[in-house]
């Protein structure tokens, strides 16, 4: 089986992935690293020189080749979701888990680390809280169509059993 853990950046997905395939011994997969490994770059040099589309296409090879592994937990980036037919093939594949978080929530996460995050680093906090507002009420009709929804500031170690249940 395969979990593909969605939702707006900031939102715990890479941290809830790890803990969630540690506890139950599954394969963790996020697509950040495995961007990086392939590219030899960080994500914010593969923004800043190749651009977000060329991200967004390395996303998707990186997300198709998940069908290659059984038992695993995947992690994907915030817009990987909304790009191509990535969530129709998510939801193909496995059970895709949506880490749903309020706009207060997201944005005290990433005022405090949007120097890391190319989509953001050179937003003012009100340039921030809009961008917050616009994407995620743009992505939230492609998230809501997960098979679980979680609430991210009360989702545990034990809400893996949760997702296993739906299986």
């Amino acid at each position: 089986m395969r979990v593909f853990i969605t939702g707006f950046m900031g939102v715990g997905k890479s941290y809830w992935a790890s803990r969630w395939a540690a506890k139950i011994n599954y394969n963790l997969l996020d697509t950040d690293i495995e961007i990086e490994k392939i590219s030899g770059l960080n994500i914010s040099a593969i923004f800043h020189l190749k651009g977000e589309k060329f991200f967004r296409e390395l996303e998707s090879k990186v997300l198709h080749s998940s069908t290659n592994s059984q038992n695993c937990i995947i992690a994907t980036g915030g817009g990987c979701a909304t790009y191509s037919d990535n969530f129709n093939f998510m939801k193909k594949n496995g059970i895709v888990v949506y880490l749903k978080a309020s706009q207060n929530f997201l944005f005290n996460r990433l005022v405090v680390e949007s120097d890391k995050r190319p989509l953001i680093s050179n937003k003012s906090h009100s340039e921030l809280k809009d961008y917050i507002t616009k994407t995620l009420s743009e992505r939230e009709m492609i998230y809501n169509n997960a098979d679980v929804v979680l609430d991210a500031e009360k989702v545990s170690d034990t809400s893996i059993l949760e997702i296993l249940n739906y299986a």
